[in-house]
């Protein structure tokens, strides 16, 4: 559990330099009670994000398999190309919420993947 944590520290900071990702209200459904966003592009500017990202993979060597393995399924490097992460919902529940991610993604990669996706189904 303790390496999920640090990887999604490292995961949610460790970007190139793109643009900056704020909080896009537009996106957030009408009826969302609670809200939390991380924009990425501004923790990268942070001196805690590359020190957190070297120390879990000393500590963690296993780690970058990880990043390569989100790399190779979506067409995205996380430690490059995440750029936020916006949670909301009507409640906080594991089985309930919506996460928006901002990244510079492979789509036609991610629509193959989907298509072989159990129950898949495309709507207008």
């Amino acid at each position: 559990m303790r390496i999920r944590a640090c990887l999604a520290i490292v995961l949610l900071g460790w970007a190139a330099t793109t643009q900056a990702a704020p909080v896009e209200f537009q996106e957030i459904p009408a009826g969302a009670k609670w809200l939390a966003h991380v924009d990425v592009d501004a923790m990268r500017d942070t001196t805690l994000v590359p020190r957190a990202y070297h120390q879990v993979v000393q500590e963690h060597p296993e780690a970058e398999r990880h990043f390569e393995k989100v790399r190779e399924i979506s067409g995205m490097d996380p430690r490059q190309g995440l750029h936020s992460l916006t949670f909301c919902g009507t409640k906080i529940s594991e089985e309930q919420g919506i996460l928006i991610v901002k990244g510079d993604f492979d789509q036609a990669r991610l629509e193959e993947k989907a298509k072989d996706a159990p129950d898949h189904e495309v709507a207008a």
